[in-house]
């Protein structure tokens, strides 16, 4: 079986030159009944790209100005791991994360999230620490130099990626016996909802639920837009991921112990950041907190 992912993950780049897919992605078997697969965007979802702009107007990577450029947002490793542990038989690895990014191919020579990037690093460290060795990050694809330039065509390519996502992973789903249902993550700056609400529209049955990271280009100010749902697929929106873990818990997607894991790792990630005790990520954190502990 293992031979025939290696196939697999061969002829997807060939024909698809917007994937790139790791071997590990296709070593990792699962059973019937399980195979959530956590589907995220990168800038302003898994770190900040601190609002920096080119000449003051394009944006490089997002909107968010709250937290430095670069930073990882706390939890957001814990949070992807929970998601996609949720349910997986014990002694299996969870399905590993697969990625929807507005990073041209173009530019891979810089901006390539390759096995020693700091990303990748961080998702297998979160999954080692947690008893999960050799979980991370799995296939990777990416945009284009148009959608860079023209940033609100980047919708559009995110969802034709997750397209193409779906058919390999529906073609290895044949392989092992069981489909795959997915939760996708992003956020509100660059496209991430447009993409989103198309999958909602065109896959209810294979989308469990989307989750929105609320980002504003004001650094001290951002609304979170309500909750709804589309086709029964409950979109849901969030500051924190400790607010985000809680929503998932509602959804049935957690368990408690899971949430309360998020909070301890999402409370201890920001103190290691240094963020001063008054300012708007801990007033955010600790308002989630609060709301998840009730």
């Amino acid at each position: 079986m293992q031979e025939y992912y290696k196939r697999a993950a061969v002829y997807s780049q060939k024909v698809h030159p917007f994937y790139v897919v790791p071997r590990v992605r296709y070593e990792f078997d699962h059973p019937e009944g399980t195979g959530h697969e956590v589907v995220t965007d990168i800038d302003d979802t898994v770190k900040s790209s601190g609002n920096l702009r080119l000449a003051g107007l394009i944006p490089l990577g997002g909107i968010d100005a709250q937290y430095e450029r670069g930073q990882f947002y706390p939890g957001v490793f814990q949070f992807a791991l929970e998601l996609a542990a949720h349910g997986t038989p014990q002694g299996l690895l969870p399905l590993p994360v697969a990625v929807l990014t507005a990073r041209a191919k173009e530019f891979l020579f810089a901006l390539e999230l390759k096995t020693e990037h700091p990303v990748s690093i961080a998702y297998r460290q979160c999954g080692t620490d947690n008893g999960f060795d050799g979980w991370g990050l799995g296939p990777v694809l990416y945009g284009s130099v148009k959608e860079w330039i023209v940033w609100t065509r980047k919708g559009r390519r995110k969802f034709k990626n997750f397209k193409r996502l779906m058919e390999i992973d529906g073609t290895h789903a044949a392989a092992r016996g069981c489909a795959t249902d997915y939760i996708f993550i992003g956020d509100t700056g660059e496209g991430d909802t447009k993409a989103g609400v198309k999958m909602c529209e065109t896959f209810p049955r294979e989308l469990r639920a989307m989750f929105m990271h609320a980002v504003s280009c004001d650094s001290e100010y951002c609304i979170t837009p309500d909750d709804y749902t589309i086709n029964g697929v409950p979109v849901l929106f969030f500051k924190t991921y400790v607010g985000a873990a809680r929503k998932a818990y509602e959804a049935g997607l957690m368990d408690k112990a899971g949430v309360q894991r998020v909070i301890d790792r999402s409370v201890m990630e920001l103190e290691l950041s240094g963020a001063p005790r008054d300012c708007s990520k801990w007033e955010d954190m600790e308002m989630d907190i609060e709301q998840a502990l009730m």
